[in-house]
């Protein structure tokens, strides 16, 4: 087990790593965690480390060295990248089906600090690894290798109002060298979160308070666009039917001449939307086939959608949805469609006689 071994020993209260002293006990360390005689081992393809010599190996020693040499480098470079805050806000309107996201970041950043100064004093129950102050404001530092804060401490630390960060060691090497460990400690971001930050509980206020304006403002835009288009749509079913043909025509782009073939079909129930058979149908063509290949076409959506661009008004119970059946068989018959399943078509081609295999 690789955690068994020890990257760092003890020696006269300093810290040292085994290619710094001599190899087996003449290097004179002790384990971190037990207080254990060390043996140093500089084995030739493999990372040097050292070992316990004639006790049983200890979990502490390799957690301790980690977390003793992590405060080192903190209490003599004075300096650490703090981590990144971030804020999101999504909401969502039922009514008018409008969405919005809002976030904001403010970036991790090196900072140099007033003081640094470990596990010397007490705030309410918890004693940080790290209390330090950048700005003349305190900040502790958590440092985890395998054991990270518990729930119990974060609601002291949340408790506390004091900005409070953990380090994770247990990104990077099994076995760090002093130098990996530095690094790890002062230059990265992705093994360091923040535990507690009042900064980030502002920020999120200012990003929830963005996205309710944001959305309010989309919500105002949905509902006054909706109320023009059942304007547009309410003016679109007074007119007379060769005027709404035409609308219907110019929706699809293509001259009547291109349309004429296959639609004003005089199938049963065809005055089931109040309109001519020409009319529905160029609707129909529009919204489900031009453009569509490759998808499909169901009897029930057609229906449920012309009742709602149209007037419906069927002469007999289900008329419409004979209607729309024989009209669709219709062009399953022009080569257009392909029956499916039920009372589903799919799309082979349309007008423009461009297709897509089947």
């Amino acid at each position: 087990m690789s955690k068994l071994k020890i990257p760092l020993g003890l020696r006269d209260g300093l810290l040292l790593a085994p290619s710094e002293v001599p190899n087996g006990l003449a290097c004179g360390c002790s384990c971190p965690g037990c207080g254990a005689q060390l043996i140093a081992k500089h084995p030739r393809e493999k990372i040097a480390h050292f070992a316990h010599h004639s006790t049983e190996a200890c979990l502490a020693g390799y957690e301790t060295a980690l977390h003793l040499a992590a405060k080192k480098v903190l209490l003599q470079r004075r300096e650490v990248v703090v981590p990144g805050i971030s804020a999101q806000s999504s909401l969502y309107d039922r009514e008018t089906g409008a969405e919005v996201t809002v976030s904001k970041t403010i970036a991790s950043k090196n900072v140099t600090l007033d003081s640094v100064e470990e596990e010397s004093r007490e705030f309410e129950g918890i004693v940080p690894d790290i209390i330090a102050t950048f700005n003349g404001k305190l900040l502790f530092i958590e440092i985890a290798v395998t054991h990270f804060v518990d729930d119990a401490k974060l609601e002291k630390l949340q408790q506390i109002g004091i900005p409070a960060f953990e380090i994770d060691l247990s990104y990077g090497p099994e076995l760090p060298t002093l130098a990996e460990i530095e690094q790890i400690v002062i230059r990265e971001t992705i093994n360091r979160n923040w535990l507690f930050n009042p900064r980030k509980e502002a920020l999120q206020r200012v990003v929830d308070e963005k996205a309710q304006q944001d959305l309010a403002e989309r919500v105002a835009r949905t509902l006054e666009s909706r109320a023009l288009l059942q304007e547009q749509h309410e003016l679109y079913l007074k007119l007379p039917d060769k005027e709404k043909l035409r609308i219907e025509v110019a929706s699809t782009g293509l001259p009547f001449s291109a349309l004429r073939s296959f639609v004003g079909k005089q199938v049963r129930g065809a005055r089931s939307f109040g309109v001519s058979s020409h009319v529905w149908q160029t609707a129909l063509y529009h919204r489900f086939i031009h453009g569509k290949q490759g998808h499909n076409v169901d009897v029930e959506e057609v229906c449920s959608w012309l009742s709602k661009h149209l007037t419906l008004c069927p002469p007999f119970p289900n008329a419409e949805k004979v209607a729309v059946w024989d009209f669709l068989t219709s062009l399953a018959t022009l080569g257009m469609l392909r029956r499916d399943r039920g009372q589903t078509f799919y799309v082979y081609k349309d007008a423009t006689g461009q297709n897509l295999p089947y």
